[in-house]
């Protein structure tokens, strides 16, 4: 079981961590897959297009094969009918024979005989209103001499049935006296290969020699056969093209020569895009993959925090609490761990016992400077004290009073440096004093060094500072300004037998605009005052502007006469 102390809830919220990125590189790599599926149906679809071409040139070449076989088999039936003297010569007999002949042959229908007049003179179906033949196309190529045409025609009462018309001269004395014509019924298209709807959406029809399309599906649409490309068909066998339709689509067009270029057959087809879905087989060139995909992205995902981040989490716990010097913690891990992991557990576990092994080392041997450190400021602080003791002596022996004086301000200034060293000595931290005490301290000790000789002088302390700390760079010209100050106060500011004699000592604590931290040391007399447009600086006020200097602040002197003089500091901590 996993021991989870003091979980980071920011932990998981981190992005772009180690699951997004094993994330993304999966992606990445499965990304050539999806290009060579792309490029697979690329080719899988060209390579249909390739079959489908091909199945419409031999589409093509077996309709007109069966094209021109039953037209040239319903022509040499017409050319046998023709030899008829009664059929010929359209005699009485001559309808009744045709018609004999039409419920006889299935495959044909619509035996007649026209004059050139362009009117039926016999028929196996009487029309009951003849259309006029004389403006059918096919019917101006047989008077024109071919030796036969194909063409539209509508026969009359009994079914009225489009057919697909073919139509041989007559001859008399080698004019042409008339016109043989039947018809091969629409419905018989299926044989001729000219379905109107093949499967794939291929039409079929028939093209005369002028391009023109007969038999022609409503749904075609090709509009005339350029007369280039019937002269390309006549050379190629089977010439297939595009061409676009009235509606902007793309239409495939193979057309074939009959009858050694007489005539066509034609067999059109949408041509479908490259990239166009119903090419594309969606369920496995898409769907599929990209399930697959998104699985295998799930499983990286499953993989990477089971496998992986799980514990690296647990790590991870463990090395934030190192980071707090708990030590003494050992993450533990079961025996499903991998083998890394347990290996860069025992690293870890390893690195916090050395860790702690050198806190320890590094705490005695603190521990050991800080004691000599503090016997250090003892016996400094003790050497000064009997430094002061020897002055006292001295002081006892002299009796010029400005020599005493001397001394005696020596002494203040001596005094301040061992309360200095004393501070230090009993602080916590040897590189830090309290503000409060310590000049409270040197404050008390420089007013019972200064009342002397009859001086009757009140010390007033006031301090809103609170745990406010000083390093010992600040602490000894802080000690020496405010033991200066004050000297020079009780030595100038006062009269002998004034009443009422008050030094006051004042700190503030300042934040300045920009943030900065700031202390404020006032010393304030009720003496007599100070003429300050004087020029002259004693040994004390250069004193002073020398301390505040090194504490890189400011100080100040103010006086007005008959109410004493204030000096103070400024200066940033």
């Amino acid at each position: 079981m996993l021991l989870t102390p003091d979980p980071d809830p920011d932990y998981k919220s981190r992005r772009f961590g180690l699951r997004t990125r094993l994330l993304v590189l999966v992606a990445i790599a499965l990304l050539p897959i999806f290009a060579f599926l792309a490029l697979q149906t690329i080719a899988n679809i060209q390579e249909s297009n390739v079959k489908r071409h091909d199945d419409l040139i031999e589409a093509t070449h077996f309709l007109a094969r069966d094209q021109a076989t039953y037209i040239r088999s319903l022509r040499n039936l017409m050319d046998m009918i023709a030899v008829n003297p009664e059929v010929h010569d359209a005699g009485p007999q001559c309808n009744r024979y045709l018609s004999v002949l039409n419920e006889t042959d299935r495959d044909s229908t619509h035996f007649a005989i026209a004059g050139l007049d362009g009117r039926i003179r016999c028929s196996g179906y009487p029309p009951e209103d003849a259309p006029d033949l004389a403006v059918a196309d096919w019917f101006e190529d047989i008077v024109s001499g071919a030796r036969f045409s194909i063409g539209d025609a509508r026969f009359g009462a009994v079914d009225r049935e489009a057919a697909l018309v073919v139509a041989i001269p007559l001859h008399t004395d080698g004019e042409v006296a008339g016109i043989m014509f039947a018809g091969m019924p629409m419905r018989l298209r299926d044989a001729l290969g000219l379905e109107s709807q093949q499967p794939a959406g291929r039409i079929a029809g028939l093209v005369d020699r002028s391009g023109r399309v007969i038999t022609q599906d409503e749904n075609l649409n090709v509009g005339r056969i350029p007369e280039d490309r019937m002269a390309q068909a006549v050379q190629a066998s089977v010439l297939v093209f595009e061409r676009a339709q009235s509606d902007g689509s793309q239409q495939t067009i193979a057309l074939a020569p009959l009858f050694g270029g007489d005539y066509f057959v034609l067999l059109a087809q949408p041509s479908i895009p490259l990239l166009l879905w119903k090419n594309i087989d969606v369920t496995m060139t898409v769907i599929l993959p990209v399930i697959m995909w998104l699985l295998a992205i799930v499983v990286v995902w499953l993989a990477a925090d089971f496998v992986i981040l799980r514990w690296l989490e647990h790590l991870g716990r463990f090395a934030r609490l190192y980071g707090r010097e708990r030590y003494k913690l050992k993450p533990e891990l079961t025996p499903t761990a991998p083998h890394e992991i347990r290996e860069l557990s025992k690293s870890l576990s390893s690195m916090a016992a050395r860790i702690s092994a050198r806190d320890v080392e590094l705490q005695d041997t603190l521990d050991q400077k800080q004691i000599l450190i503090r016997e250090v400021h003892h016996r400094v602080k003790n050497n000064l004290q009997i430094i002061i003791s020897l002055i006292n002596l001295q002081l006892g022996r002299l009796k010029d009073g400005s020599a005493r004086e001397a001394l005696r301000q020596a002494q203040v200034r001596i005094n301040a440096l061992a309360i200095i060293h004393h501070n230090l000595y009993e602080a916590e931290k040897l590189t830090q004093i309290q503000i409060v005490p310590f000049i409270e301290n040197i404050a008390r000790l420089t007013h019972a060094a200064s009342t002397y000789d009859g001086f009757d002088v009140r010390l007033e302390f006031d301090c809103d500072l609170g745990e406010q700390i000083l390093t010992t760079d600040q602490a000894v010209p802080l000690a020496m300004f405010l033991t200066e100050a004050m000297t020079n106060a009780y030595k100038h500011a006062f009269q002998p037998g004034q009443a009422d004699q008050v030094i006051s000592v004042k700190i503030q604590f300042f934040i300045g605009s920009d943030g900065a931290k700031e202390i404020s040391v006032i010393i304030k007399d009720n003496g007599l005052g100070l003429d300050l447009s004087s020029t002259y600086k004693g040994m004390g006020s250069t004193l002073i502007d020398a301390f505040a200097s090194q504490l890189d602040g400011e100080a100040g002197l103010q006086s007005d006469a008959g109410e004493g003089v204030t000096v103070s500091i400024r200066f940033p901590i």
